[in-house]
């Protein structure tokens, strides 16, 4: 885009100073009219809902009202957009909750405060198409929850004379307790427990046996509950489960406790000493169970699906890029991952997916990429390096006419200074996630004129990933090759690039036959002797020729 980087802290909304700055960009700072999307989230297409909001941000970043509305979209739009303070859960003024809207919460207050305890960000930031979601599945208001196959039953049937799995039978601990086995779905229901005139509730225990194989003494356990709801056994009586150390304590001195809204699956992840433990899923709101008051030919059924590893150490500064996306929580950076996972937990508990990226990249303000302009390459030859397009800016080199596949628009972009490569070479991102790219290849050095030397976006040559690209060339020692990777439709995310070629690498020293660190006389004659036929040839393209001999001349002398 341009040869210098201008300092967040320095973005102004005033179209004086960004025009000064921008004075050629100024179709891309009108907001599209039909534009759509919250400015403060990512989103694929350009500009956003509010036209104030989304003028500023263009006038200062071109890119988003042109291509996409990526995370640097949406931080610079938290950052110089005024909002105003989030209305509370149940404002009529908030907004639907089945409808997306620009604002935190929304007016329903039970069904946005069941969201909010999942998703966060959703009361903090903005009702998007995530928080919608969570709602209409939270609010919903009948369901039944489908037995998964190879789950485990609850040994207790319906007509069970007595308390049955009951946790503790006459002050003394069961012990005929179905043991739950990790990552295996409990599939059980309430029955009638009779007992005067309505019935006593019905308490289902499960016992929990949590290892510890690093020898800390704890272990990570999620519990996760979803109810029948809405039907006429259930009625809109909530399940709970609670977490007992011992099989005779009350309710109400659980270690965890979560309670269902709705349909929704809810869970809560905690780290527990490793020993013995005692699930209880009871009908009511915690701690006060209810009896179920229906005979066995009608039932309220329940899901319970426990599972715990060993991994109790805080996820943050541990492992994994904050700005790309991978199988385990937490990042790298601890006060970023600290500030991502206290919007979603769930980045903290079982993977940094898309969503925490996204997060980071509007909250964690990432730096740009070292190699973000043409004159900052990185050098590199045959193997593979990662590479980030978060917080890179856009180019302006040529790009060859049909290489980008209609209608998708090229974006932020990082460059490589290719070297010491021969033969047919191949570069490719292939197998980078969803990560959407592009790729260039140009003659070193850097020249914004320049004439591409191959050009891919989509390629199906990468199955497991057909949004990535690869380019094929040919290449000769001596020469250096500059290598663009580019954002496609203002997808952000960090990848792999590789680099492979049909012939070994060049030899650093191309022309020095003897290995003396000279190209002298002595190697003149070796080539000269070689001539016309593949002994002497050291760029790569099998005859020894003129091209061989304008490389030993151009390095006559010492080697490098």
């Amino acid at each position: 885009m341009f040869d210098f980087i201008l300092p967040l802290s320095k973005f102004v909304a005033g179209a004086a100073l960004v025009c000064a700055i921008l004075p050629q960009t100024a179709t891309g700072q009108t907001c599209p009219p039909t534009a759509t999307g919250l400015c403060v989230v990512a989103h694929p297409t350009p500009g956003c809902a509010d036209p104030v909001c989304c003028s500023t941000v263009c006038l200062i970043d071109p890119y988003c009202c042109m291509a996409a509305w990526d995370g640097q979209c949406a931080f610079i739009a938290q950052l110089n957009c005024q909002t105003a303070p989030p209305l509370p859960c149940g404002s009529a003024a908030a907004g639907l909750c089945n409808v997306v809207h620009s604002t935190p919460s929304c007016s329903d207050a039970s069904c946005c405060e069941a969201v909010c305890s999942v998703y966060a960000f959703c009361c903090s930031v903005a009702w998007d198409q995530t928080c919608v979601a969570a709602a209409n599945a939270t609010c919903a208001s009948l369901c039944t929850p489908a037995c998964p196959p190879q789950s485990m039953a609850e040994n207790e049937p319906c007509n069970t004379v007595g308390l049955g799995n009951s946790p503790c039978i006459n002050g003394v601990g069961n012990t005929t307790l179905l043991t739950i086995e990790n990552t295996k779905t409990v599939c059980g229901n309430f029955r009638f427990v009779s007992e005067g005139s309505t019935g006593i509730p019905d308490l289902d225990a499960y016992k929990l046996v949590l290892t510890d194989p690093n020898g800390d003494g704890m272990a990570r356990l999620n519990i996760q509950i979803e109810a029948e709801y809405g039907t006429q056994e259930s009625g809109t009586i909530p399940t709970f489960v609670a977490l007992l150390s011992q099989p005779c304590l009350p309710l109400s001195s659980a270690t965890i406790s979560v309670q269902t809204t709705g349909c929704a699956v809810q869970q809560v992840t905690q780290c527990v000493p490793s020993g013995t433990w005692y699930v209880v899923v009871a009908r009511g709101t915690f701690p006060a169970a209810q009896p179920f008051i229906y005979a066995c030919d009608a039932v309220q059924n329940y899901n319970l699906k426990v599972t715990w590893d060993d991994q109790c150490s805080s996820p943050c500064g541990s492992t994994g890029d904050c700005f790309a996306k991978h199988g385990t929580a937490g990042c790298q950076v601890a006060t970023c991952c600290n500030t991502v996972c206290a919007i979603d937990p769930v980045c903290c508990q079982k993977s940094w997916d898309q969503a925490c990226v996204d997060i980071a990249v509007s909250h964690c303000n990432p730096p740009t990429p070292a190699n973000d302009l043409c004159a900052q390459a990185t050098p590199i030859s045959l193997g593979e390096v990662p590479f980030t397009l978060v917080a890179a800016t856009a180019g302006s080199n040529s790009i060859p006419a049909g290489c980008i596949t209609a209608p998708n628009v090229v974006g932020a972009d990082v460059w490589y200074r290719l070297q010491h490569v021969r033969g047919s070479v191949t570069v490719r991102t292939c197998g980078t996630g969803n990560l959407n790219t592009a790729l260039m290849v140009y003659p070193y050095p850097c020249s914004a004129t320049a004439t591409a030397i191959a050009c891919n976006d989509d390629n199906d040559l990468c199955p497991t990933n057909p949004l990535s690209a690869l380019v094929n060339f040919s290449a000769q020692c001596g020469s250096e090759y500059l290598v663009r990777i580019t954002s496609v439709n203002g997808s952000i995310g960090a990848g792999t690039l590789t680099v492979t070629s049909s012939l070994t690498a060049c030899e650093l020293c191309a022309g020095d036959y003897n290995s003396d660190g000279q190209r002298n006389g002595s190697d003149l004659a070796t080539l000269l002797s070689a001539w016309n036929s593949p002994g002497g040839d050291v760029t790569g393209d099998g005859q020894t020729d003129g091209a061989d001999l304008t490389l030993l001349l151009s390095g006559w002398g010492a080697c490098p």
